[in-house]
């Protein structure tokens, strides 16, 4: 009996001792797995929608609340989080079926991150960018976004995958706009748009993504 209890005590001193010991940061993001995705394509498959402006992603795209963020332009959210561009490839379909307009697409990070060749992803998407220009979309190719300073073996592999894809865009006929030169501009993910992981952007991230959406889309004359 007094071994558990000097076990017990030692368990509570340890936790305890770890709550004060963690250091100040953002709580995890949300765990993504196979349910999730499913879920949610299954949803998105229910409302497809047609024309207008898609947004394509991954979780970067998936977390925007893009009918308040491009209000005037309903635009359509199509991002499912943990999406690489393998998987985003295999649940295309639907979106080609209805018929957007315009498709704003990023998809890399997660690639990244799972260490997929650059030039693998850059296939990927254009076979992706292909099939949305062939329904008549005008595709807009993101560049991936630098990841935080926490990430620092990323740089150069994030680097490598734009260049690749703004060659993607540039054979296929579609624009290629880069984010990073304002959420990133020295390599990394600025901290004002971090959202404490490295990875996904806060709200002032979104805000400023959407500010580079809108001045794009005035240059195309697509808005006054």
């Amino acid at each position: 009996m007094r071994l558990w209890v000097a076990v017990i005590g030692v368990a509570l001193v340890i936790a305890v001792a770890g709550v004060f010991m963690l250091p100040n940061r953002a709580p995890a993001p949300p765990v993504v797995d196979g349910p999730y995705a499913a879920a949610r394509a299954n949803i998105l498959n229910a409302m497809p929608g047609t024309g207008g402006i898609v947004m394509l992603g991954d979780s970067l795209t998936d977390y925007g609340r893009w009918d308040e963020l491009l209000l005037q332009l309903e635009a359509r959210n199509r991002g499912i989080s943990g999406d690489g561009s393998a998987e985003l490839l295999a649940r295309l379909d639907p979106i080609v079926a209805s018929k957007p307009e315009r498709v704003f697409l990023l998809v890399g990070t997660n690639d990244i991150l799972r260490k997929v060749a650059p030039e693998d992803t850059a296939k990927t998407v254009q076979t992706i960018v292909s099939r949305l220009k062939a329904a008549g979309a005008k595709v807009v190719v993101q560049s991936v976004i630098h990841l935080g300073q926490n990430f620092p073996s990323a740089r150069a592999a994030v680097d490598a995958l734009n260049a690749q894809l703004s060659a993607v865009a540039e054979s296929e006929g579609a624009a290629f706009l880069d984010l990073n030169a304002t959420l990133a501009p020295g390599g990394h993910l600025l901290p004002e748009y971090d959202w404490g992981d490295g990875i996904h952007l806060n709200g002032n991230g979104y805000l400023a993504w959407r500010d580079i959406i809108l001045a794009a889309l005035r240059a195309d004359g697509a808005l006054p």
